[in-house]
């Protein structure tokens, strides 16, 4: 990657960054009714009172139907952490939105670091500055909600859990460390566009002994992002069959017993620290139930969520269509291509599972049709995004795929941002609603 392109995307990366730092949803634009309400209200309460403010958050919740239709006070990764702001600070709703803005700052980096780390730097920094540009992100990374640091819990642990079953110094992508000289600054000659393996390579060279650390670190994002959302404990049960099935069907050099530590061990972390919180078992699973009546209560009343918040399964594909179409319709043509792929790498296995996963999970949830609970699904759209860049530029510009690469990403860059200005930014929208989103956009009255 030469010297120019990196400059550039740097500076984009920059200015989406800059913009954010400056412009946070103002204090004025927040309601105490609304959601970001609920979280002020939660941490101001936790700041004043302590412990048992938050259980007595936890029986109005438990005891009170209409409480359910808010967030729940059990997020305590989250709620400690703005209380604990605002004992420094002061409640500020803006402290709030700083929180998500810092957030998003972090999951950029964890981007860059581990697709530097397992693919190339050109990819890192392509791929970065479309996240840096993404709509959906750019919205709530200026929010007072939770959904910029769950993306930031639940991309670690993606990266984590990755980093631990597939170490660079034994299995290291072709696109890193081919001894070729890369073509067009961004692939090897000879290397395949298909990243982190050599093509038609089906199993990994063993990860035999497994860093402690690695796995000590992936444990520990597994917990916090069940303490910052509990909707994170689908992480434990997928991380733990992708590696049942990888052991099993493409040799994958992990003790089993590991299975067990990935699937409990950040209950085993997590357990307590509710228990110390919540103040006791019996709390915690008064907490579980009222939780789950939110989405499988039959009677449940809250008319915004029934109203809004539901919809078909393919709900997501459209409003992600809305927010960034370009880089949605190349998504959707590496997706398929690599569907029909008979041979897929270990990268491309775990890309395709996560991001099928999570889709089908929540499209099985009554009230989450709303896109912003699958923002972690954003890195993976990204990522596939360039992926089919860079066949597109080898295809049409044998020689130029470097500049050709580089062109599109600086116009979807521009496309997702402008689409973030006017949709987010200009109108005031906070929550992208498939209702909102339809009618700013103007295809509904």
């Amino acid at each position: 990657m030469n010297r120019h392109s990196r400059i550039i995307l740097f500076l984009l990366v920059v200015f989406s960054v800059a913009f954010l730092a400056f412009n946070l949803v103002p204090e004025k634009q927040y309601y105490p009714w609304s959601d970001e309400g609920y979280y002020y209200r939660y941490g101001s309460q936790i700041e004043q009172e302590g412990l048992p403010g938050l259980k007595k958050l936890l029986s109005w919740y438990a005891g009170d139907e209409k409480a359910r239709y808010h967030p729940a006070p059990t997020r305590i990764g989250y709620l400690f952490i703005v209380s604990i702001l605002f004992r420094i600070f002061g409640p500020s709703y803006v402290l709030l939105g700083l929180i998500s803005f810092v957030s998003f700052l972090c999951f950029l980096w964890i981007s860059f670091y581990f697709i530097k780390k397992y693919v190339d730097e050109a990819a890192a920094w392509h791929a970065t500055a479309l996240l840096s540009s993404s709509p959906l992100l750019l919205a709530m990374s200026r929010r007072a909600l939770t959904d910029s640091m769950i993306n930031l819990s639940w991309a670690l642990s993606f990266w984590l859990f990755f980093d631990f079953l597939h170490p660079p110094t034994q299995d290291a992508a072709p696109l890193k460390n081919g001894a070729e000289e890369r073509e067009s600054g961004i692939v090897s000659a000879s290397a395949d566009v298909r990243p982190f393996l050599e093509k038609g390579t089906t199993s990994v060279v063993g990860l035999h002994k497994p860093q402690a650390k690695k796995y000590f670190f992936l444990i520990a994002s597994l917990a916090w992002a069940l303490l910052v959302k509990e909707a994170s404990v689908i992480l434990l049960p997928l991380f733990a069959f992708f590696f049942l099935v990888e052991r099993k069907y493409f040799n994958l050099a992990v003790p089993r017993i590991y299975f067990w530590g990935i699937l409990l061990g950040p209950i085993a972390i997590a357990g307590p620290c509710f228990f110390v919180a919540l103040g006791g078992w019996e709390n915690i699973f008064v907490a579980i139930k009222a939780i789950l009546s939110t989405h499988f209560d039959p009677h449940y009343s809250n008319q915004y969520a029934t109203v809004f918040c539901v919809g078909p399964w393919y709900r997501y594909l459209v409003d992600f269509l809305l927010l960034s179409p370009c880089m949605m319709l190349l998504f959707l043509g590496q997706f398929f291509w690599l569907l029909l792929e008979k041979k897929k790498t270990l990268m491309e296995r775990y890309l395709l599972f996560y991001c099928v996963s999570i889709f089908v999970f929540f499209s099985s949830l009554s009230h989450t049709k709303v896109v912003r609970f699958v923002i972690s699904l954003e890195m993976v759209i990204a990522l596939f995004a360039f992926f089919y860049i860079l066949k597109i530029s080898k295809k049409v510009g044998e020689g130029h795929a470097a500049k050709i690469t580089l062109l599109i990403i600086i116009f979807l860059f521009t496309t997702n941002w402008l689409n973030f200005y006017s949709i987010f930014f200009k109108t005031g929208l906070l929550d992208p609603i498939s209702f909102h989103l339809l009618r700013t956009m103007q295809f509904i009255p």
